[in-house]
């Protein structure tokens, strides 16, 4: 299934992305899990972005979602690289 929109293709996002896995990586995850999770986690939030702006998102908009994604999401699915 992909996830990410092409509302993610625009400038920053990726640092977005970045900053996620290193901050898995900071928090012990294995690189593999941390380069996994933030890729769904940063995908997700640019859902939820394309959800309410169609036409595109900027990166600041990708953070701010950052919070619900985890929150909402992770705690409530339990994926598999949580433990």
């Amino acid at each position: 299934m992909v996830q990410g929109p092409p509302q993610l293709a625009s400038a920053g996002t990726g640092d977005v992305l970045s900053g996620v896995i290193g901050a898995l990586l900071a928090k012990g995850l294995d690189p593999f899990e941390a380069a996994y999770a933030g890729a769904w986690i940063h995908a997700e939030a640019g859902r939820l972005g394309a959800l309410t702006d169609p036409q595109g998102l900027m990166a600041g908009d990708i953070v701010e979602l950052l919070p619900e994604v985890v929150t909402d999401r992770i705690y409530e699915r339990g994926p598999s690289w949580r433990s």
